[in-house]
């Protein structure tokens, strides 16, 4: 399953805790328009600077304004 998180706020960071507590076979993209700072120890977790149009993805959470 791919998930896209677009937005890495307060919000963003609680459903990628959500997300990373699942024990499923899971891959999670995060984009957000300004620098990441996090390091994700997880190999589920991959930094987007831009979001791909030719990939498809299960699941895709705005949390944005």
């Amino acid at each position: 399953m791919n998930i896209l998180i677009i937005g890495f706020g307060n919000i963003g960071k609680a459903h990628l805790a959500g997300i990373i507590k699942l024990k499923k076979k899971i891959k999670v993209y995060v984009f957000d328009k300004k620098k990441i700072n996090n390091k994700f120890s997880d190999n589920r977790i991959e930094k987007i600077n831009k979001i791909p149009s030719n990939f498809n993805f299960d699941l895709v959470i705005i949390s944005t304004d």
